[in-house]
Order: C-alpha cells, then sequence, then structure tokens
C-alpha cells in the first residue's frame, strides 16, 4: 500500500525521522505547519500535532508515541530528549529538550 512506499522512501528508520521531525518542529516557530501550538519552553499536545502534522504524514498518536519512546534520549547520552506527560484526559503532552539543557531521566 501507499503507507510502505512512503515509510521506505524516507529511507532507514521511520520511528527515527518522525522523532527528528517532532524536534524540529517544537525547536522553530516557523517551519510549523498552521494549528499546531507549541509553548514557550518546547511542549505540545500530542492531539494537536497528529491534527496539524501527523495526518499530513499518515500518522497517528500511536506511530508518534512509539518513535518518541524510542528515541527518548540524545545519542550516546542519558540526556533526555523527549519527555511524555499523559493528562487526565487521556492527551499527552510531549516536551522536547535541546542537548545542552542537560535533562536526565527521573528530574
Amino acid at each position: 500500500g501507499r503507507r510502505e512506499e512512503r515509510s521506505r522512501s524516507r529511507g532507514g528508520d521511520q520511528t527515527e525521522w518522525i522523532s527528528r521531525q517532532v524536534a524540529f518542529l517544537a525547536r522553530y516557530p516557523e517551519k510549523r505547519p498552521p494549528g499546531l501550538k507549541v509553548d514557550a519552553s518546547g511542549t505540545m499536545r500530542l492531539s494537536n500535532l497528529v491534527i496539524a502534522w501527523g495526518k499530513h504524514h499518515d500518522l497517528g498518536e500511536e506511530e508518534i508515541l512509539e518513535s518518541i519512546q524510542k528515541h527518548k534520549f540524545h545519542e550516546h547520552s542519558n540526556t533526555l530528549r523527549f519527555s511524555i506527560d499523559e493528562q487526565s484526559n487521556g492527551d499527552f503532552e510531549i516536551s522536547v529538550f535541546k542537548r545542552r539543557d542537560g535533562v536526565k531521566a527521573g528530574e
């Protein structure tokens, strides 16, 4: 189907591509699609991310969450790249950290 072709054309691991895109959208306001809301600390809601960005790439909440979980840490370090907080309404808040923030798991 179309979905396999699209993920193949990105080359390599689609989860890595997704996690890089989410980090990119958090860091560069001018690159965000219309409707994507990210606060000053680099936090966004998963439901909003899916509507504003994911749907255009045939991606749902599961694929995005799985990708962020898989690439939660900066490469070769134990500093967090993402944190995921489940909200009481069942939505998730995704926060994106820069390497220099030096956020460690459990802080």
